[in-house]
């Protein structure tokens, strides 16, 4: 070998190895050889062969160069003989070569993205089995929430009808009026409890503006009944808002409650609730003017207000009430 050539730019020192080594970059070289032992006189014939890369020999004729481009990584031996036409003399001579492939076609490149595959594959599955198992668990809380709610309340109409049998054939028809009254309310109750179930379970229910609706349509009729002034102020872009289903179900029945609460005890003239989304946190403000209340008094502090702090956790969320002139519920909900 006289010379060998990367892009054409003589790199002669690297005949002195017995392995030469390319980067995939280095595309394309070349080998210049010739045959000093011959007698210059004669013709000269050569043929080469890349193993790895040739089938059969390449017949140069009497060129002393040979050039090759972009081969694939790997290990590859060039070989050139030299011969005289009509003579069974013969030379030849060898040298490895060693193409490094880019390091997207190396073994251990395959390797990181089978192992990168099967981690996908596996956060996928366990992503998945979280999923069902969210699932799962809201369906016992559903399932649970429908059997205290309705357990309790058809238990309380069946006592009742058994006392109004009673009231009925002892003809007390004034304590008679007042059971009916009561298993009246009782059963609207139920059937307000079984609609808010029903409603926060179907998806179209999930994005904000229906959420607001039905917070609205719920607690106007309420504060008109009472001649009490209703105003709700929200955030435009909160419209965007999507919710899950514990989420949406937990945040109207808190602020059902606190409506309830206002309307029924407080003796209020105007009840404000605002809505807004601060550093990826829903807050909810509920605001009324009426009398106030001493927190932590046992006959005034009922089971409402445990039921909504109870929900606030499940939701991750905090919860805060104050009373002083008039009553303030605040209720901050992260949504990431």
């Amino acid at each position: 070998f006289t010379d060998f050539k990367i892009f054409n730019t003589s790199n002669s020192n690297l005949l002195q190895q017995k392995i030469i080594q390319l980067s995939y970059e280095q595309s394309y070289f070349s080998f210049e050889f010739s045959v000093p032992s011959f007698n210059n006189n004669q013709p000269v014939e050569y043929a080469c062969k890349m193993e790895g890369e040739d089938k059969e020999w390449v017949l140069l004729g009497n060129r002393n160069f040979v050039g090759y481009s972009n081969l694939d990584g790997g290990t590859y031996t060039f070989i050139i003989k030299a011969s005289i036409p009509g003579s069974s003399k013969e030379l030849s001579t060898s040298i490895q070569i060693i193409v490094i492939p880019p390091f997207w076609k190396q073994w251990w490149f395959f390797l990181l993205l089978f192992i990168f595959a099967g981690i996908v594959i596996w956060l996928i599955y366990r992503y998945r089995i979280n999923e069902l198992l969210k699932r799962h668990a809201m369906r016992n809380k559903i399932a649970q929430d429908l059997h205290d709610s309705m357990g309790s309340t058809l238990s309380s109409i069946s006592v009742y009808s058994q006392v109004a049998k009673i009231y009925q054939e002892q003809t007390r028809s004034a304590e008679l009026s007042s059971v009916l009254n009561k298993i009246s309310e009782t059963s609207t109750g139920m059937i307000s409890d079984m609609n808010d179930i029903v409603w926060s379970l179907q998806p179209a229910n999930d994005d904000m503006t229906k959420i607001i609706n039905r917070m609205e349509s719920f607690a106007k009729p309420l504060c008109v009944a009472k001649n009490i002034l209703f105003k709700m102020f929200f955030d435009v872009s909160m419209l965007q808002l999507n919710l899950a289903m514990d989420i949406r179900k937990n945040l109207y029945l808190i602020f059902k409650e606190a409506i309830n609460n206002s309307v029924k005890y407080s003796d209020a003239s105007s009840i404000k609730v605002e809505l807004n989304v601060v550093q990826s946190k829903l807050l909810m403000k509920i605001n009324d003017n009426g009398k106030g209340f001493v927190i932590g008094d046992k006959e005034e502090s009922g089971n409402g207000l445990k039921n909504m702090q109870r929900r606030a956790i499940e939701m991750n969320g905090n919860y805060e009430i104050r009373s002083n002139l008039g009553t303030t519920i605040l209720v901050s909900i992260p949504l990431v």
